[in-house]
């Protein structure tokens, strides 16, 4: 039994140690968003990586993590995908430090288009900073919105929970229209600005983390999660599982003869559909129905879409048909 992991809170973890080299195990957890469980499964991959993690008991039996001045070298190679490291160490504060950090993670990137004041964010610097900062000063934003799916701009009054680093740079808010958490994707913003007026409404942690850990590719769907299976054959399991949609972290993978059979509990099940169609015969024992009726939806509109001929069953040969007497007739 296998258990995927990410790298955005191992990132989180070398930007915290980068920012000073000894923190609390609750700090962690506060700084990475997620319960302390994840946590101690990043350290270790920090530690199996390498990372030369020191442990000691604080206050309360509550741990203590330190590194030493060394420990950063090689780190690019070692660890996590370089281009997110460079992503979130270019949130810190501009310093020279920061460059330099920068710099060596940087190097370690042959062809990399990333560049210490250009670090494809692909988003407005002033937009991304007042997003952050609304998040942790707890302050209400007003924003234009353009929703992708329904191909339309909007205004949004928002109380952003928690910002997601990642190939998209992301964040988590409590919508006061619609009076729920729901994505947002920070280049699809336009013209914020605080509401000093409006009430900021928290959510609680472990219920914005559930709500992350049910997404999948930043969208989460307005029902409840579901416990979602199913099996993919080898080979096509080789590549499949490397290629699950991002959030699918806490996907169990069990390995047979024949393939893996994968679980995960999600509220994206049209995402996790989609995924499963580009997947064709080599999916089966899909389950719950839910999901099978999405994937069934989904793979005929694509048949729908090349055209009726694709629907149709083509006619076999003529078989030739016997004139005579029925066999045992006398």
């Amino acid at each position: 039994m296998g258990r995927r992991t990410g790298t955005e809170t191992v990132a989180k973890l070398v930007v915290a140690f980068l920012q000073r080299p000894r923190w609390g195990q609750k700090d962690l957890e506060r700084i990475c968003g997620v319960a302390s469980k994840a946590v101690r499964r990043a350290l270790l991959s920090m530690e199996e990586a390498g990372v030369p993690l020191i442990r000691e008991e604080g206050e309360r039996g509550l741990a203590v993590w330190s590194v030493p001045k060394t420990w950063l070298p090689n780190i690019a190679h070692q660890m996590v995908d370089q281009e997110l490291v460079a992503r979130l160490v270019a949130r810190l504060p501009n310093s020279s430090d920061r460059e330099a950090v920068l710099g060596r993670i940087l190097s370690s990137l042959p062809g990399s288009t990333i560049a210490p004041n250009d670090h494809s964010l692909d988003v407005s610097e002033a937009t991304l900073s007042l997003v952050e900062d609304a998040c942790r000063e707890r302050r209400v934003l007003r924003l234009g919105y353009f929703t992708a799916s329904r191909g339309e701009h909007g205004i949004r009054v928002l109380s952003i929970q928690r910002v997601v680093y990642g190939d998209r740079l992301r964040f988590v808010a409590y919508c006061h229209a619609r009076q729920r958490l729901l994505w947002f994707r920070v280049d699809r913003v336009t013209h914020p600005e605080v509401m000093a007026s409006e009430s900021y409404v928290q959510v609680d942690a472990d219920e914005v983390d559930r709500f992350i850990g049910e997404s999948l590719d930043g969208f989460h769907g307005p029902s409840g999660a579901l416990r979602c299976e199913f099996h993919v054959d080898y080979p096509v399991a080789t590549w499949a599982l490397r290629t699950l949609p991002a959030g699918a972290d806490a996907a169990l993978v069990h390995h047979g003869p024949l393939g893996a059979h994968v679980a995960l509990t999600t509220a994206a099940t049209d995402v996790l559909a989609r995924f499963l169609v580009g997947l064709g015969g080599a999916c089966t024992e899909i389950r719950p129905d839910e999901l099978r009726d999405r994937v069934r939806d989904f793979a005929r509109g694509a048949l729908a879409a090349l055209g009726d001929s694709a629907l149709v069953r083509r006619p076999g040969p003529k078989r030739a048909v016997r004139i005579g007497p029925r066999r045992g007739a006398g």
